[in-house]
């Protein structure tokens, strides 16, 4: 017994000198453990080269995912094993499935090595298999969505289930198998054999065997799954790029947004050009589809990509993906963005792992440029730096949500590609202070959507820029809080009421954060699946309570907006509903805005309107001199309110129902705050002729009515009392043609003798009338 004993601790102590060998000649990933192969947190010891060539054997024990093409050596798979790309399999004892283990390759298996597959074990080949020798041994499942091809080298022992998609050719190897145990899906296959064997005798089952056979198992519902069978269209392009020519579908069938749709090798690959909606797509290794400019595509249930998706953009018309929440696999997005020339741009990339060196100029480096806007650890600020040689390591990474900045002086065709985020991301963190990022997804999001944001502590307000006469443009959006819809201090080319709220994709963004250690996160729900926003930046239409007046200036060069409005919710104080003035960085723009305890402001929400008159000072600034047009909108202005623009400096007061522009020129370069006032009087109700002022039962103490040639006024004597009346009449433009004064409670007062429309301004014991007459 003793004997015995010792005998076995010497087993023991031997293998424990073996399993050391092992671990140091080896690659060992974690038990239990799900992370990436290029993470050294997923290996217990040396971790291979994140490149994918690997040096020595490699044992996968947790479930790691290999981002991209591999080429190692002995591969033995105890767990689950992900590969993005393509698998060569040349080196050693090849790769080897352990019970229970799971394998799935998005792009072809090829080489010379050995493959086993023990029982319950799992191998998916998305893409193509070919062996040119060794063995291929199948106790499991193997199922091959491609092609299936072996050399006259390669020794077959099937004794589970191969399942093959496309192609079968076998060159006179050994072959061993069943009826229901080598299946080929494909009736329209090309099979090859020698002369001899289960291909020759037609010794595999059929489509219609494999549906007999394993029509209720686990095994079935996986082949569905993967999309080897399926009811819907498959794409064959025999005519051309259409995807709504029927020549282009397998048995003329055109897909619609209730069916798995396959996008099989072609000599044509469908373009998208409008918005489209499908159930499932299933793109095969080596096909391609692409969203054009402008164009969107939604995917509602589920993506199996093994080839490419392509995005197809420019600045100005960008083309838009929508994925499901999950997916088989996004595969290979390449987002292909042409760029203008002599603009600047504000950038984000929709893809994983972004490289910086996609963004480095192509030219002349004096006068192109990008830079990349994050956070230096050491003194926790943020911080512009230029994506350089000097500045970016090999392979140096973009992370989610970062902003790069932009010019290129000939354009630029930017290509990015990889796996899309399809993920909410949260920034943690973050302190007082402004922050430039960007929009995560290959689709626009929408700052006005209260269900997409996580962002408590952090400003209402975003601001953008837009490329104008080679200029940067800011501008203002603010969502107004969780009470009022969304303010844009002016609307840029290409967006409207409906998109002007939206984020486009690849555009990135302005935020303020307000406290300390806030988080925001940008949530899945954001995302617009089909936004004209073009590659600018960032409301939607106002509610039927809330008047708004939008001020903008132009000049030669370039416009600014500033907006005032009115909601009984609101109040003269500074609010979440108020927007920071940020001030263009070019002299050459004009600047309007209004102010709040000297704080500048581009929107400005103000309490309800009530007072009979009000008036609204704002503020100016020009750095260079020459003409500049002034305009007051009032399309979303429906008050009961006369509105009158004052220039101080001219005397010049202007009617703006009847001529909403005016022309001006700086008397003084810088900020000017003292020129111009708008005025607000409410519009009374009065009679239209003598015999109605009975009538009137709303009196409040002034009456102007109109006879031809004069109007008659009537003045309640209390309003005389400390002060006589002021009369004036003005043209439209707001000139004054004459003034009066009287103490009479009826008076006659002439109008001109050109005829036309004028307005009759009457003061009397604090109250104001305006009303038109007409001559």
């Amino acid at each position: 017994m003793k004997k015995f004993y010792l005998i076995l601790l010497g087993l023991i102590i031997t293998l424990q000198v073996v399993d050391a060998k092992k671990q140091q000649n080896s690659y060992i990933s974690y038990n239990n453990y799900t992370g990436d192969f290029e993470s050294d947190d997923s290996w217990n010891g040396d971790m291979p080269s994140a490149d994918g060539n690997v040096d020595k054997e490699m044992f996968i024990n947790g479930t790691i995912t290999r981002n991209g093409d591999l080429n190692p050596v002995d591969v033995v798979v105890n767990g689950s094993f992900i590969v993005t790309g393509n698998y060569t399999n040349n080196q050693w004892g090849g790769l080897t499935l352990k019970k229970g283990a799971y394998v799935e390759i998005f792009g072809d298996l090829t080489g010379s090595a050995g493959i086993s597959v023990a029982k319950d074990a799992t191998l998916i080949v998305h893409g193509n298999l070919s062996s040119t020798g060794s063995s291929l041994q199948v106790n499991g499942d193997l199922i091959v969505l491609g092609d299936f091809s072996t050399s006259s080298s390669t020794q077959v022992q099937n004794n589970g289930n191969l399942i093959v998609g496309g192609d079968f050719s076998h060159l006179g190897g050994g072959l061993k198998g069943k009826e229901d145990d080598i299946y080929i899906l494909d009736p329209n296959a090309e099979i090859s054999g020698p002369g001899w064997g289960v291909t020759f005798e037609e010794a595999y089952g059929t489509l219609d065997d494999f549906i007999e056979d394993e029509g209720d198992s686990d095994l079935y519902d996986l082949v569905v799954d993967l999309g080897v069978l399926s009811d819907g269209p498959r794409w064959v392009g025999n005519q051309s790029s259409d995807w709504y020519d029927e020549d282009n579908w397998e048995n003329n069938e055109i897909p619609d947004e209730t069916t798995l749709v396959i996008i099989d090798v072609a000599d044509h690959y469908p373009v998208i050009e409008d918005d489209l909606i499908v159930k499932e797509l299933k793109v095969l290794n080596e096909a391609s589809i692409t969203i054009s400019e402008g164009a969107s595509l939604e995917v509602t249930d589920d993506v199996n990509n093994a080839g490419t998706i392509i995005l197809q953009s420019t600045n100005d018309n960008l083309a838009s993906l929508m994925l499901p929440e999950t997916m088989k696999q996004s595969g290979i997005v390449k987002v292909k963005l042409s760029l203008e020339s002599n603009s600047l741009f504000y950038l984000s990339s929709p893809i994983k792992s972004s490289q910086l060196r996609w963004f480095y100029p192509d030219g002349d480096i004096d006068n192109d440029f990008a830079y990349v806007f994050r956070d230096v650890q050491d003194n926790d600020k943020w911080q512009w730096y230029r994506v350089d040689d000097d500045y970016i390591s090999e392979n140096e990474e973009l992370e989610t949500a970062e902003a790069v900045f932009v010019k290129y002086v000939n354009g630029k065709e930017l290509s990015l590609q990889g796996e899309v985020n399809n993920d909410e991301v949260t920034l943690s963190n973050l302190t007082e202070g402004y922050y430039l990022l960007g929009n995560p997804f290959p689709t626009a999001i929408d700052w006005e959507d209260p269900e997409g944001w996580d962002r408590d502590g952090i400003s209402n307000t975003i601001w953008s820029w837009i490329s104008y006469n080679g200029m940067r443009i800011v501008q203002t959006y603010n969502n107004g809080g969780d009470f009022l819809p969304g303010i844009p201090a002016i609307i840029p080319p290409g967006y409207d009421w409906d998109n002007v709220s939206h984020i486009a994709a690849n555009q990135a963004f302005q935020i303020k954060v307000e406290e300390s250690d806030v988080s925001l996160t940008i949530k899945r729900s954001a995302r617009v699946k089909n936004s004209s926003a073009p590659l600018k930046s960032a409301s939607a239409e106002s509610s039927s309570d809330m008047e708004l007046i939008r001020i903008q200036v132009t000049n030669d060069f370039a416009f600014d907006g500033t907006v005032l409005y009115f909601h009984e919710t609101l109040s003269e104080e500074k609010g979440d509903e108020d927007a920071d003035k940020k001030f263009n960085s070019s002299k050459n723009v004009p600047e309007v805005y209004t102010r709040i305890d000297e704080e500048a402001l581009s929107i400005n929400g103000l309490s309800q309107l009530v007072a009979d008159t009000l008036s609204f000072p704002f503020s100016v600034r020009n750095n260079v001199e020459g003409q500049v047009t002034l305009e007051v909108n009032l399309e979303q202005f429906n008050a009961d309110y006369d509105v009158f623009l004052e220039d101080k400096e001219t005397g010049v007061l202007i009617n703006i129902n009847d001529s909403n522009q005016y022309v001006y020129t700086p008397v003084q370069l810088g900020d000017d705050h003292d020129r111009f006032v708008l005025h607000l009087e409410k519009v009374q109700k009065v009679a239209t002729a003598v015999e109605e002022i009975e009538e009137d039962n709303d009196w409040d103490g002034i009456h102007i009515i109109g006879q031809k040639e004069y109007a008659l006024l009537q003045i309640s004597p209390d309003l005389l009392i400390n002060a006589d009346a002021t009369i004036q009449v003005l043209d439209l433009n707001g000139h004054l043609v004459s003034a009066y004064q009287t103490a009479n409670t009826e008076t006659q007062v002439d109008l001109p003798a050109q005829s036309g429309i004028y307005l009759l301004r009457v003061a009397a014991g604090g109250l104001v009338k305006t009303q038109k007459v007409a001559r």
